[in-house]
């Protein structure tokens, strides 16, 4: 199993429309799926709240940021933001997500069950 930690747009290249990852500076590879880091790495924005929380996260802080860029491309704005890492976390604890009013149910569903 591998952690990637730092997945965000400008780190998603396509080629040949084929997607590619890039820049592994903080990706993890072979842990257990079960074991928990505790690192704080990555761009905020696109970063689970365990893991701006330092409270220990698994390989499902990946789908959060994928839940974010695809919020992203879809609104044109980052799910939540704020000026402090203690802003977006709390910004993430307390503010619901909210859709356009254009955005399909299966859109929303993913989204909602990517970003919790």
């Amino acid at each position: 199993m591998h952690l990637f930690r730092d997945l965000k747009p400008a780190n998603i290249l396509m080629s040949k429309g084929e997607l590619k990852i890039a820049d592994f500076g903080f990706a993890k590879a072979n842990i257990h799926k079960n074991i928990k880091n505790e690192s704080c790495v990555g761009t905020p924005l696109y970063m689970s709240v365990e893991v701006l929380k330092s409270s220990g996260y698994t390989s499902k802080c990946d789908i959060w940021s994928i839940g974010c860029i695809f919020y992203q491309m879809i609104h044109g704005k980052t799910p939540w933001s704020a000026k402090s890492e203690y802003e977006l976390v709390q910004s993430i604890m307390n503010k619901p997500l909210t859709f356009d009013d254009n955005i399909g149910e299966d859109t929303k569903d993913f989204l909602t069950k990517a970003l919790q």
